[in-house]
């Protein structure tokens, strides 16, 4: 059997996850989109991970542009994970601590990278409901929120 790119498998993938995503994931049709998106992105993640396309030892520069697009499958493998239909709290569990799993991946990929910088974790590590004084919390908010706006429009 004729192994199909890694590209093609990541887009096939992306694809089936897309139109999981509006529906209801009580449905059996949307779970069976899932769970084919699923066995194509861990598919993608071994392949990513066989192929050492990410190394401790690069910068982001480092990485070809046509492989940065991988970073983002532990992303999506959460996101699509976290839609999968678990009834049993046993088995809910499981999925939350395999959901934080790759999303933990995911921001480790973008501190290696300097993709977030100390004053983003030092800004986001702080929570706005931590802070008591009112004024303080609503500055913190204000610089949060004006933070995620300028990131936004870097990324667009």
């Amino acid at each position: 059997m004729e192994e199909i790119p890694l590209a093609s498998l990541f887009h096939r993938a992306l694809t089936t996850a897309s139109k999981a995503l509006n529906l209801p994931t009580i449905e059996d049709d949307t779970q069976e989109l899932i769970q084919s998106a699923l066995v194509d992105l861990r598919q993608c993640s071994s392949r990513v991970a066989k192929l050492s396309l990410f190394s401790t030892n690069e910068q982001l520069m480092d990485i070809p542009t046509r492989d940065l697009v991988y970073i983002l499958v532990p992303y999506v493998l959460s996101e699509v994970l976290s839609r999968v239909r678990a009834p049993d709290p046993e088995e809910r569990m499981d999925l939350v601590s395999n959901v934080k799993r790759y999303l933990e991946s995911f921001v480790r990929y973008l501190e290696l990278y300097e993709v977030i910088t100390d004053e983003d974790k030092t800004l986001y590590g702080r929570s706005a409901s931590s802070v008591t004084d009112p004024a303080k919390r609503r500055e913190l908010k204000i610089k949060q929120y004006k933070r995620e706006k300028d990131i936004k429009a870097r990324i667009e």
